[in-house]
């Protein structure tokens, strides 16, 4: 179904859509954005200079996000660290966070602009916040609505791309299909049918979305018996400058050339100092633009966090479901000081203590193996920090007074992760039984002997 002409005359003229990919309805404003909007006009009535807010970022990135989650099939939370999947995810999604800091940019410039009328004259605060509800209607809501299906659209070709590069030599061909009915683009409908291979330059320039509500896509054919479509018997069409690029590549879903972003700058990613040759200080949207990112990073952290925290919650309920709540499980290994070591299950709720937010323990943690210490290290023991006079637990009547009175002193060993280290602390009893795990963490013992345990007076 074609947009209204009403309809479209109040969207850009690259917002204009031919394919009938979204219905005439208007999108619903979030109510919550409707309250940020109305404060910050208050705000700025007042005379106060914004460019930013960090409300404004969270509820104007969440539409895509969610567009990204439902057009890939997954989010950042749901696929594992390091894999193509979480790559091409993340990309999309400091994207979108640079998109939606670019947009609150030229809302919040165009509601300061609005502070006066046509003639100059300032306006009052009733005409004034009139404007800005007109601002939010075209801002986040009949734009909002092309702007959730581009996301959907280009999360779902980039998760097609990253599946067809796993499968590339296999499955070397890929095939455009345009939809081919009569809201379909001439443009589209011509290059339907093209086989072209994986590798191909084509698909840089010719991969949709290749337009606002593009529902054209690219299928892999099985096998490798097929011949690529001469340059000569393709009808080679214009395609947006803007949108020639393959989403699935470059991990974008809003390309270049968008008049949100400034110029050709994309993001921020110089080899020396993080920033491109287009970065001006003094430029009030390249600072905006800084702080999307930062944004970005947090939510991408929480995400990454929040999905191996629950990886290592299971592991450590399946591991402590194998061990004796007495005994605990004693472990053979070359790599331990005295060639074995006991864990029991309250060492995993010393490990969580410890643990905090740190990422690399916490990703640790969700792989961790009994069979495996191979990245494990010994560095050297440390003598057991008593209690001293003053501590609620002060006790000169105990060994260490009161401080891990089982304890004669630790060994420590080294992890390497991800070019990390953690540390685990590990007690070595006075009754002989040996070498027990108490806990692993990020934060390096304050003071390490090397080689033997040399007890004191000897």
């Amino acid at each position: 179904m074609r947009l209204k002409e009403k309809a479209e005359s109040e969207l850009p003229e690259l917002y204009r859509l031919t394919d009938g990919a979204v219905d005439n309805g208007q999108w619903t404003i979030d109510n919550e954005i409707v309250g940020i909007i109305k404060e910050l006009a208050q705000r700025i009535f007042n005379g106060e200079k914004i460019t930013y807010d960090p409300d404004l970022l969270r509820i104007t990135v969440k539409p895509y996000i969610d567009g990204i989650a439902k057009g890939y099939g997954k989010s950042l939370a749901d696929v594992d660290w390091n894999t193509p999947d979480f790559k091409t995810l993340q990309k999309l999604t400091e994207n979108v966070f640079q998109f939606s800091a670019s947009k609150d940019f030229h809302i919040l410039s165009d509601m300061t602009a609005a502070l006066k009328d046509s003639n100059g004259k300032l306006r009052s605060f009733d005409d004034f916040q009139a404007e800005v509800d007109k601002m939010n209607v075209k801002y986040n809501g009949n734009w909002l609505r092309t702007e959730y299906n581009q996301a959907v659209a280009a999360s779902q070709n980039a998760a097609r791309w990253t599946d067809f590069e796993k499968h590339s030599k296999t499955m070397p061909f890929l095939q455009y299909q345009a939809v081919m009915d009569q809201n379909t683009r001439a443009e589209h409908a011509a290059l339907n049918g093209v086989i072209k291979r994986i590798d191909s330059d084509f698909w840089d320039k010719y991969y949709p979305p290749n337009g606002w509500g593009c529902r054209c896509e690219v299928i892999q054919l099985p096998g490798k018996n097929y011949k690529e479509t001469p340059d000569l018997d393709i009808k080679f069409t214009k395609v947006d400058s803007m949108f020639q690029v393959n989403v699935g590549k470059k991990g974008v879903v809003f390309p270049k050339g968008h008049p949100y972003f400034m110029g050709q700058c994309q993001r921020c990613s110089g080899p020396k100092t993080g920033l491109s040759k287009n970065y001006n200080p003094d430029n009030a949207q390249c600072q905006v633009c800084l702080l999307g990112q930062k944004a970005c990073a947090e939510y991408t952290g929480d995400c990454l966090r929040q999905h191996y925290v629950q990886k290592a919650n299971e592991n450590i309920e399946r591991i402590k479901q194998g061990i004796d709540n007495a005994k605990g499980i004693t472990i053979e290994n070359e790599v331990f000081h005295s060639g074995k070591m006991t864990i029991f299950k309250g060492s995993f709720k010393k490990i969580k203590e410890h643990g905090g937010e740190n990422e690399q323990l916490i990703k640790y943690m969700s792989e961790f193996d009994l069979k495996d210490f191979s990245n494990w290290k010994y560095e050297g023991w440390g003598e057991v920090e008593a209690y001293k006079p003053g501590d609620d637990k002060y006790n000169p009547k105990k060994r260490n007074n009161g401080r891990h009175e089982d304890t004669e002193y630790f060994n420590y060993y080294s992890i390497e992760v991800n070019g990390t280290k953690l540390w685990a602390n590990v007690k070595v009893r006075v009754d002989g039984v040996g070498e027990n795990l108490y806990t692993i963490e990020s934060k390096k013992p304050k003071k390490i002997n090397p080689g033997e345990y040399n007890k004191k007076g000897q």
